[in-house]
């Protein structure tokens, strides 16, 4: 076993520990215990997650391919957020375009071996969950409705199933055309968390729309902009300064206030 495989096992070993053993148990196993054990420096991993513009270059380089399909799939994966399998799987029964909502409620997945797709009833987190489309999403669903032929599956060749290897060949062949790193078709999940949170705030309806039971989930997703912490900046009220007020002295308990301003002495 190497250094890395035995920091690994450990790390599942006392994490088990703490969740049925010691609730209060501090894991001591750091990340860069992992770093450390690499010889050769590690470059920093940046965001998963596409800009808005990268987006749109990217989409756009799919919706030239003759194969129309596959631009469809990646839209609806990157206006709602749902997993690959999630997306594959859902049929035309679980959408509703005239009140605007889809319900995931099965998954598309692709075996080891072979990558056969396989239906199955149920979600990663084995719970049915809706989802609302925004304006674009539904525009986008009917569109394909109305072009593709009739099918059990949303997003289909020729009635069948998509097959993930051509989907990922496609997906790479939109990233190498809009001149983008290579990514999973997980990347599309990351976008939209990340441009969800920037654009609206709300990650309770965040989710909501992901499935997830905890915040602590979204947090691995919503990667922070430098347009989204220069906004919170402003709103940081706290990092505005003291209030200098009569006789240039400053009170601590204004800092308390939510309303700060600077007042000249």
């Amino acid at each position: 076993m190497s250094y890395v495989r035995e920091v690994k096992v450990l790390g599942q070993v006392l994490r088990w520990y703490r969740e049925y053993k010691n609730p209060e148990y501090n894991v001591p196993l750091l990340k860069r215990h992992l770093r450390d054990a690499h010889f050769k420096e590690i470059p920093l991993k940046g965001s998963k997650a596409m800009t808005a513009e990268e987006m749109e270059i990217f989409l756009g380089n799919l919706k030239t391919h003759p194969s129309q399909v596959y631009y469809y799939l990646a839209t609806f994966q990157a206006l709602t957020g749902v997993r690959i399998g999630e997306a594959c799987g859902l049929a035309w029964d679980c959408v509703d375009l005239t009140l605007g909502w889809v319900t995931i409620k099965r998954i598309i997945w692709w075996d080891n071996g072979k990558k056969t797709p396989r239906l199955r009833e149920g979600t990663k987190t084995d719970s049915m969950r809706r989802i609302r489309l925004c304006d674009r999403a539904r525009e986008t669903l009917l569109e394909w409705k109305n072009q593709s032929a009739n099918a059990s599956f949303v997003f289909h060749e020729k009635g069948n199933a998509l097959r993930y290897r051509m989907i990922q060949h496609m997906y790479n062949q939109g990233f190498r055309w809009a001149k983008l790193p290579y990514r999973s078709t997980h990347v599309l999940r990351h976008t939209f968390t990340t441009l969800f949170v920037a654009q609206t705030r709300n990650r309770e309806a965040l989710r909501s729309i992901l499935g997830h039971t905890s915040f602590s989930m979204i947090e691995k997703y919503a990667h922070s902009s430098e347009l989204t912490q220069e906004d919170a900046i402003h709103q940081f009220t706290l990092g505005h300064g003291l209030r200098v007020i009569e006789g240039g002295k400053s009170k601590p308990s204004e800092l308390l206030q939510p309303q700060i301003g600077i007042v000249k002495s």
